[in-house]
């Protein structure tokens, strides 16, 4: 498990970020809610309340992994998206940025 410092217990993930961030104002989907934002804040505290380290990874995580443009191509070119393409492509890349931060626990929120 990662431990973020000696006083804080061990580090849980999840990945969100806003759609628009996906796939810019070409947005194919949803819109990331305030709603949203307020399940992230009930998941922080959940976890936080069991003695976990809550954090959260983005785009911006993943796209530091030095394979984001292929496969984000590959995923743009090859894959079938569903009904609600920026969510069904951040879905992927969640395990980019995840690769990104070193790995360890994640849970959706």
């Amino acid at each position: 498990l990662t431990v973020a410092t000696e006083n804080e217990g061990p580090v849980i993930y999840t990945f969100f970020d806003d759609l628009k961030n996906v796939f810019g104002d070409n947005n194919h989907g949803k819109i990331t809610s305030d709603y949203d934002k307020e399940i992230i804040e009930a998941w922080k505290e959940a976890w936080s309340s069991m003695g976990y380290t809550p954090r959260i990874i983005t785009m911006e995580d993943a796209k530091r992994h030095p394979d984001y443009e292929s496969y984000s191509n590959t995923l743009d070119a090859s894959v079938n998206m569903g009904t609600n393409t920026a969510y069904d492509k951040a879905c992927h890349l969640r395990w980019l940025a995840m690769a990104a931060v070193g790995g360890g626990m994640m849970s959706d929120f």
